[in-house]
């Protein structure tokens, strides 16, 4: 194909990847799909290969191929008929956790298979052993519905199918699940339109040959990007503190071997699985591989397809953190997922220090809660933002939702309009949490709840509460996260996996930390130091971070 039409087609499909996402979002219910955007979109050839993906959740979009491979083992996907779809799940056939819920159906024109489209949604309650995440499940069981690869059908009146009924039944919130799932299911109908309007524009088969084309371009850029890596063996590790059970700590360990053009990730050595619920499963460890790596070499979203990952290849013994054994738990698995991030980024550094980054807070503060009123349950799922790391060049960013998830904010208007068994007293950034160096880690954030109804269920999952992220390359550590319960004017620390029943009159601190500084902090400028002073961001000689219980 020549290469202006292979960029006409490929922007277009591009497009449709990201309207996709946009349809879904904007007609769905909850807030961790309608705020957070905690989803992924994505077009694929008949196959089951990536072909065009939207801007979402990173972690989530270079998850569908694992999906779409188990899917492979068990169905034909070129089979796949109008008013059908596949459906999964399930952490140890292609999933990722329990919530996320990946759905493809076919684009047919003329009875002929053009390709599939996909969007994977964080469902906000699929069962489980508690309406807030379950920080003391020790099996996939307790942590909800599990559908391993599925053909099912999918009309119009889906709902009123056995697979709708079963959801519908066996969720907590089904107002809000279902709708968000009729979401799921539009955003899947337009790229179908969209790609059919494209093959009938330009023909079937250029539809066939950009998908291939643009596959063998994304392994050519792939390959000509770590061809530039000098070939050798590089070793990091990174670790998670605690599985919420009491054990810990949980170290990852990688191995990266660059031979010509091709990468391997080796996980060797790493930990065994944990009885709580970090673990990851297979999917979610070749997904945080690829967003990595796509991120260290700099390729952009517009060529991550099926292709770019040909020349990275991963390993990692059956039963480690990495790959755990069936049933384990995996609710908590992202924060563990960033180990792998600081891993690979931290065996990369000393050949690449202009395209790894320090490790930010790099845990996922994961924050629920859960109340019934009136017969019906409401859920409020969120992510709060922490601290990136410093860069060669640049400061770490304040308060993102770090580089795997790319999330986005929960405004407090929308939270407390929707829920009304709490408020927000406090949210904002944490001043002096980024670690000092050359160039300062991001700062972290902090968000102060009141409740207002008994009953009321919380769960936290995070990380790094205990030892803050380290700098590179001379830069300093920044601060630790923290969860503090105010409960009759007596202060507990939760920790950072919690399940708690909370009641009217507590109040509820949940931080993040900062991320850590790159190059020695006697290199930072005046001009940095008297901006950070200015904006209240950093004091030397202050505090690595205010108390936490400052309410």
């Amino acid at each position: 194909m020549n290469p202006i039409t292979l960029s006409v087609i490929g922007h277009a499909f591009a497009a449709t990847a990201e309207e996709m996402g946009v349809n879904l979002y904007r007609s769905a219910h909850s807030t961790i799909v309608r705020e957070v955007r905690d989803i992924a979109t994505a077009v694929l050839d008949p196959r089951g290969n990536t072909v065009a993906i939207a801007n979402y959740i990173p972690q989530l979009l270079n998850a569908i191929d694992p999906a779409a491979a188990a899917i492979a083992e068990e169905y034909n996907v070129s089979t796949l008929q109008d008013g059908e779809a596949f459906v999964v799940n399930d952490p140890f056939h292609g999933g990722q956790h329990i919530n996320d819920v990946l759905l493809f159906t076919p684009i047919r024109l003329d009875g002929e298979m053009l390709g599939v489209t996909c969007a994977n949604v964080h469902h906000l309650d699929l069962g489980g052993g508690a309406a807030a995440s379950n920080a003391r499940a020790t099996d996939v069981f307790q942590e909800g519905i599990v559908f391993p690869p599925m053909r099912i059908p999918l009309t119009d009146d889906w709902r009123s199918s056995p697979f709708g009924k079963f959801l519908g039944a066996n969720v907590r919130a089904p107002r809000t699940v279902l709708a968000d799932f009729d979401a799921q299911i539009a955003a899947c109908r337009t790229g179908e339109a969209r790609v059919r309007a494209l093959a009938q524009k330009y023909g079937a088969d250029a539809i066939a040959e950009f998908m291939a084309d643009v596959q063998d371009y994304g392994e050519r850029i792939s390959r000509q990007a770590i061809s530039a890596i000098p070939d050798g063996e590089y070793h990091g590790e990174a670790y998670m503190e605690d599985d919420g059970t009491g054990a810990g700590p949980f170290y990852v360990r990688a191995t990266v071997r660059i031979a010509g053009s091709d990468m391997t990730v080796d996980f060797t050595g790493t930990d065994l699985q944990a009885r709580g619920f970090i673990n990851v499963p297979w999917g979610s460890t070749l997904s945080s591989v690829r967003t990595t790596v796509v991120a260290i070499l700099g390729i952009t979203h517009m060529l991550v397809n099926a292709g770019s990952m040909r020349p990275l290849h991963v390993t990692a013994p059956l039963g480690c953190l990495l790959n755990p054994r069936w049933p384990a738990a995996t609710r908590a698995r992202t924060s563990a997922c960033y180990k792998i991030f600081d891993a690979v980024n931290m065996a990369l550094a000393p050949v690449l220090p202009k395209q790894v980054m320090a490790p930010g807070f790099d845990a996922q503060t994961g924050i629920s809660f859960g109340h019934r009123a009136g017969g019906h349950a409401r859920i409020l799922s969120e992510v709060l933002g922490a601290g990136n790391g410093a860069l060669w060049c640049q400061d770490g960013a304040d308060g993102m939702i770090m580089p795997l998830t790319n999330g986005q904010n929960t405004p407090v208007e929308s939270v407390e309009i929707e829920f009304p068994f709490l408020e927000i007293l406090r949210y904002g950034l944490v001043p002096n949490s980024g670690g000092d160096g050359e160039f300062r880690g991001g700062l972290g954030m902090e968000r102060a709840y009141r409740i207002l109804n008994d009953d009321v269920t919380f769960g936290l999952h995070s990380d790094r509460h205990r030892h803050g992220a380290p700098g590179l390359f001379g830069g300093g550590t920044g601060a630790p996260g923290a969860c503090l319960l105010v409960r009759d004017g007596t202060a507990h620390m939760l920790g950072s996996k919690v399940h708690e029943s909370l009641r009217a009159g507590d109040r509820l601190v949940v931080r993040s930390g900062g991320g850590g500084g790159y190059g020695p902090p006697e290199r930072r400028t005046a001009e940095r130091i008297e901006r950070d002073a200015r904006e209240g961001r950093q004091v030397r000689g202050s505090p690595i971070a205010p108390p936490v219980d400052s309410l």
